[in-house]
């Protein structure tokens, strides 16, 4: 389907004209019989059709409305409240756009009213009210995409709303991923804040930054996993995918078919939930040796505490580097109820954390007390 829209636009770009509105005919189909398709328009900014055309090819913005029974129907916002937003208009005829292309869908065998119901029910329903409409959430490319699902169960091709899909899936991410790191740190800040959590908790300053610099990582890291269309999600809902020239029985729809659309949504569920554990995971692990630190220092002498912190600084940065990447590559476990059995996986790897913790304790308290053997007693 991209491949299809790569090849509109170097049609365009060699010169040629986009569809011409209206100078299409249905083709004769067997009573009952009644074709799908839509309306594909670019936006008039210019008033130069040619140049919008290749103008949206670009970029990817499109408006689009689905054609059924004679009429085209669209949606667009307006500001009264719960009054839908979908409004109807003569196929390829949007005033308001510029028309561009027409892709057929597919075909259905139903009655006029069992159409018309389906669109009756999407007029009712909230997520259809003009007051409802988001550029890039919910827009008109989105309600032609889910009406053509609930007639055929097939949805368009990305091209038509690729631009706001990409830009609404990295501000869903953004807006995820910070309140994720707003609840990470305020639970820290309950957890080992004490009575009178004011200021600065310690292993805090770890925390945040820790979180934010693993989040960041592991975000880059699985960029591949939010790049559409997904080879394996497309294969898997491809499989089962309709024919074009399959008619679809409006009293029989296929209950088994993959939604595309709802299979990217559940996989970047998956990819935040991933990338946001790998961050609280690696957060804990070092605002643990923050800590352990803390009570570390304040057993050296003031007068020798810039010594041991730049030595513990050096011993440490290598074993939170470490902790950092095996973060984002989901193998650093971490046991945020402190409740798992002793030979669990979590308690394992903390008792080597312990380990390493000590380590780099001694190296910094050797540091900062030269040849003075007892540390504790200093």
């Amino acid at each position: 389907l991209n491949a299809t829209s790569c090849c509109c636009e170097e049609f365009l770009a060699m010169g040629a004209e986009p569809s011409r509105p209206g100078d299409y005919t249905e083709p004769v189909l067997p009573k009952g019989e009644l074709e799908v398709r839509l309306s594909v328009y670019t936006f008039d900014f210019s008033g130069i059709s040619l140049f919008n055309s290749i103008g949206s090819g670009i970029t990817g913005a499109y408006h689009s409305g689905l054609v059924v029974l004679g009429n085209e129907y669209s949606f667009g916002a307006h500001d009264s409240f719960g009054e839908t937003g979908i409004y109807v208009c003569k196929p390829e005829m949007n005033p308001d756009y510029q028309f561009y292309d027409r892709v057929v869908m597919g075909r259905l065998r139903g009655s006029q009213e069992q159409v018309l119901n389906i669109i009756r029910d999407h007029m009712e329903m909230d997520e259809w009210h003009g007051k409802q409409y988001s550029l890039l959430e919910n827009n008109c490319n989105h309600f032609a995409s889910d009406l053509c699902w609930a007639l055929l169960r097939r949805r368009p091709p990305d091209w038509i709303n690729n631009t706001a899909e990409k830009m609404a899936r990295n501000t869903r991410t953004t807006h995820i991923l910070n309140q994720a790191f707003r609840l990470a740190v305020a639970s820290y800040r309950g957890r080992y804040g004490g009575a009178s959590p004011k200021g600065e908790v310690v292993g805090e300053s770890a925390f945040k930054t820790t979180f934010e610099y693993t989040c960041n990582n592991a975000l880059e890291q699985n960029l591949e996993k939010f790049q559409l269309p997904n080879a394996d999600l497309e294969a898997k809902a491809a499989a089962d995918s309709m024919q074009i020239d399959e008619v679809v029985d409006l009293n029989h729809l296929p209950e088994d078919r993959q939604d595309i659309v709802a299979l990217r949504r559940e996989h970047e569920q998956k990819v935040h939930n991933a990338i946001i554990l790998s961050a609280k995971s690696a957060a804990h692990a070092v605002a643990y040796a923050a800590r352990k630190a803390n009570v570390a220092r304040e057993k050296i002498p003031k007068l020798r505490h810039d010594r041991w912190e730049e030595a513990w600084a050096e011993a440490s940065a290598p074993l939170l580097m470490q902790w950092r990447e095996e973060a984002v590559q989901g193998k650093l476990l971490v046991d945020f109820s402190e409740a798992a059995a002793p030979d669990a996986p979590a308690v394992l790897q903390q008792r080597e954390r312990d380990r390493q913790i000590e380590a780099a304790l001694e190296i910094a308290a050797r540091a900062a007390l030269g040849d003075e053997q007892d540390v504790n007693q200093s």
